[in-house]
């Protein structure tokens, strides 16, 4: 499918991040965790003890890095279809993202949250697994990413069977590195400005069960994804050379702004707190999805000029990456909940929750894809 090294090694960095998020949330100034109703929390697990860096790890990586997942996700959509129709690829979709949803939602998310259940002491009433399914809301963990891309998938799947011949030929190609930018930047911004009217920046939603998303993302993720699916419906070498990709570290510089005015904005000085909320939801909208945009083009430019050695370490993530994503949650939540107490400081908990979650959600997909449970991990 014409696979680019650097994009795979990318997409296995991102995951990498993933884990070291949710390693991090339980040491994060302003984690609370709410006893009387657990699923609330910031977190399943939060500790007492904090570590300022980790704020900006967490915030940093909440204004890009799963937009940036959604776009690597798209990039092989159309080749797929193309190759092996709707029904194969509709199929083929079912299995690697719905099955595993139906287990990370099911079985994996309530066994992450268990320990949240145990903090609060709440052993009167129902057992947690009868609580967790119903009245405490079925939260689906990291798994929310799974379902939304399934719909998305199905969306490009459908467009493609009533339009197959229009969308064979469809493709964008940048002409230059500015309009690869505007085009990118006003995406986010139009999805970004469009939901800001509606909801606030912590609004959720649930369609069903565990089928739930952040709202005033929605329109985002799926404007990065389908940014993915347009440019790697051509000549992907091409739609994300180094040639256009060169501006990375100016692109870095400006994302890196962008993040300080979200701060800001999200500080609320006494200068803007007259000013209407629909005005500085704007304003952090746009200011957060210039932040996402720059920070992911700067991602993709450095992963054309830095990444896709080859090497034992970085091949066993990239065959592994998805697993990892799978299975990590409840080994960071249990090592969090383990490391209660103890008396260590917050950077050396961080570490050895995302060590153990790491390595233990890597071993055990290695483990996991000598079985049949391979051919869907």
């Amino acid at each position: 499918m014409g696979r680019i090294r650097p994009i795979d090694d990318l997409r296995s960095a991102v995951i990498v991040l993933v884990v070291a998020h949710h390693a991090a949330l339980a040491y994060i100034r302003h984690a609370h965790h709410d006893p009387a109703h657990y699923i609330r929390s910031t977190a399943p697990v939060v500790d007492p003890d904090r570590w300022w860096p980790l704020d900006v790890l967490v915030s940093w990586n909440d204004q890009f890095f799963m937009a940036l997942l959604f776009l690597l996700s798209g990039l092989f959509v159309l080749p797929a279809l193309r190759r092996k129709g709707v029904r194969r690829f509709l199929l083929e979709r079912g299995q690697r993202l719905g099955l595993p949803f139906l287990v990370a939602a099911g079985l994996l998310s309530p066994l992450a949250f268990y320990p949240s259940w145990l903090m609060g002491g709440q052993k009167d009433g129902l057992p947690f697994w009868q609580r967790y399914y119903g009245i405490d809301g079925w939260s689906p963990g990291p798994a929310w990413f799974l379902w939304l891309l399934l719909a998305f998938s199905l969306g490009v799947a459908l467009a493609y069977a009533l339009a197959p011949a229009r969308l064979r030929r469809w493709s964008w190609q940048p002409r230059s590195s500015g309009r690869l930018m505007a085009v990118c930047l006003a995406a986010s911004w139009i999805a970004s400005g469009a939901m800001a009217r509606v909801v606030g920046a912590n609004h959720w939603f649930t369609l069903v069960g565990p089928m739930s998303a952040q709202t005033s993302r929605l329109l985002l993720y799926a404007a990065w994804f389908l940014l993915g699916v347009a440019l790697g419906a051509g000549n992907l070498e091409e739609a994300l050379s180094l040639t256009l990709l060169r501006p990375w570290r100016h692109w870095a510089v400006v994302g890196a702004l962008a993040y300080l005015l979200t701060v800001v904005l999200q500080a609320q000085p006494a200068g803007l707190a007259a000013q209407p909320p629909f005005s500085l939801r704007l304003a952090l909208a746009f200011s957060s999805a210039a932040c996402a945009t720059f920070t992911i083009l700067a991602a993709l430019g450095f992963a054309r000029r830095h990444l896709g050695t080859p090497s034992r370490l970085a091949e066993s993530l990239r065959q592994n990456s998805y697993g990892i994503f799978l299975l990590h949650y409840p080994l960071v939540t249990w090592s969090q909940f383990v490391l209660l107490g103890a008396p260590l400081p917050a950077a050396l908990k961080f570490l050895v929750s995302f060590g153990v979650a790491l390595s233990g959600s890597w071993l055990l997909t290695i483990l996991l894809r000598r079985t049949p449970v391979g051919r869907v991990i």
